[in-house]
């Protein structure tokens, strides 16, 4: 049987829509501001950014791992994934493993670390077996191609943050 290819030309479409947003307002931030604490319980601009950076790189290194069959859908999680990651009521914590570990961030590093994330997991997204599951540790059992979707909801969750972060700054 000839698997077809999955079309993921709408997920990168929208990635590089929330890329260029969240740029957007990254660059409306000094350099002392990316690095600046806007409100209690805040992560710093560049924080985001290295955040959403690793996790990209995360799920790319994700998407080569040998998977396995499922019997559903390729896609059977993705409006779980919407719900949970675009229900911005709720608050999470960060695997440890994505967690900014940085003291200082440049913006030309942190857009090239970016957009190096991005074209890295599109490249292999392009390559990967999307109908394979893997083992997550943060997801458990789910479909490459739902990791792709969990990248859309993830980076639409952090630009409403950076949106947040630039307004705190900005009227400060």
């Amino acid at each position: 049987m000839i698997q077809e290819k999955i079309n993921t030309k709408a997920l990168y479409d929208a990635y590089d829509e929330c890329a260029v947003a969240m740029m957007e307002q990254v660059n409306q931030l000094t350099d002392s501001q990316l690095n600046s604490i806007p409100f209690h319980g805040s992560w710093t601009a560049g924080q985001v950014m290295e955040h959403v950076t690793k996790s990209n790189t995360g799920i790319a290194k994700a998407l080569n791992i040998e998977g396995m069959a499922v019997g559903r859908n390729a896609d059977a999680r993705e409006p779980e994934l919407r719900e949970m990651f675009l229900d911005f009521s709720v608050k999470f914590q960060s695997p440890d493993f994505i967690l900014p570990v940085r003291a200082h961030y440049e913006p030309k590093q942190v857009e090239e670390d970016f957009q190096n994330s991005l074209s890295l997991l599109k490249k292999v997204g392009d390559h990967a077996n999307l109908e394979e599951a893997i083992k997550h540790p943060a997801f458990g059992e789910i479909t490459k191609l739902e990791l792709l979707c969990f990248v859309k909801f993830h980076l639409q969750r952090h630009l409403l943050q950076l949106k947040k972060i630039v307004l705190a700054l900005r009227c400060s």
